[in-house]
């Protein structure tokens, strides 16, 4: 399988993103939320066939996750779930 590293920087006053990549075996998507207020945030990330991603989070944590839409969240302490 491919490799893929997501890596979202969350900066300055940016409260959200959104971007896709084309490759061979389809699209690759990220976004992500956060609050400025208290600080909580929220990463989606869509991971075609055929390829595995690294996804680091703000809080400090690299997952490996397969193909699929995986979502993570500061409300979450070391897992992630997967998006319906």
């Amino acid at each position: 399988a491919s490799r893929l590293v997501i890596d979202p920087q969350m900066v300055g006053d940016v409260i959200w993103a959104r971007t896709s990549l084309q490759t061979t075996g389809g699209p690759v998507r990220c976004n992500w939320t956060r609050s400025l207020s208290d600080g909580s945030w929220t990463v989606d990330a869509e991971i075609p066939q055929g390829y595995e991603a690294e996804v680091c989070l703000p809080d400090g944590r690299a997952l490996s996750v397969r193909a699929g839409n995986h979502s993570f969240s500061s409300r979450q302490s070391h897992a992630f779930e997967e998006m319906k």
